[in-house]
């Protein structure tokens, strides 16, 4: 038996996303930001890890927290005791977002059908995030392996986004780009 070339695609169960903006180098939030999470603050088109979360840069002034749901009140306890919160903007965009992950061999000729971005394996390795489009809808990429890509999309358009890689995963539709 063969390599099954059809990528698998899954929505992901509900995670919590919390957009955090501010100034990312300023000293206050990073000695904050570095007691909480014990990680450092991500490069620009990356992420890091620990056991309970993930930290996306999202710009040079917003990270995105991604966690499991029960840490919730946890973490915004935490930054309700930030005392410049002048400084801060906090959303948790739970609800507005979804993540599917498309797991396979083919999944950079899945996703080039609809994405204007480089994601060859020379410029979308491993630790790497980014916000790009995938047909005409904003989404945010990030690499999980070498063969698992995760795709977060706005909540209204999960079933389109769905839908749409489901057609271009199909083995008739794939070809090979990468």
């Amino acid at each position: 038996m063969g390599k099954n070339l059809e990528p698998k695609l899954e929505l992901l169960e509900k995670k919590l996303l919390v957009s955090v903006k501010t100034d990312l180098k300023n000293t206050y939030f990073k000695k904050f930001y570095n007691d909480f999470f014990k990680l450092p603050i991500p490069k620009p088109l990356k992420f890091v890890l620990s056991e309970n979360y993930m930290v996306c840069w999202m710009s040079y002034d917003e990270i995105l927290i991604i966690a499991d749901l029960k840490l919730r009140n946890d973490l915004l306890k935490k930054f309700d005791t930030f005392n410049k919160k002048d400084d801060l903007l906090i959303f948790d965009v739970s609800d507005t977002r979804s993540i599917l992950k498309l797991t396979g061999d083919n999944w950079r000729n899945v996703i080039s059908k609809g994405c204007p971005r480089d994601i060859s394996k020379e410029n979308f390795r491993s630790n790497s995030f980014f916000r790009s489009r995938l047909s005409s809808i904003s989404v945010a990429f990030w690499l999980n392996s070498a063969d698992s890509i995760s795709i977060m999309c706005p909540k209204s358009l999960t079933e389109f986004t769905f839908n749409w890689i489901t057609h271009s995963k199909n083995i008739d539709n794939i070809s090979n780009i990468y």
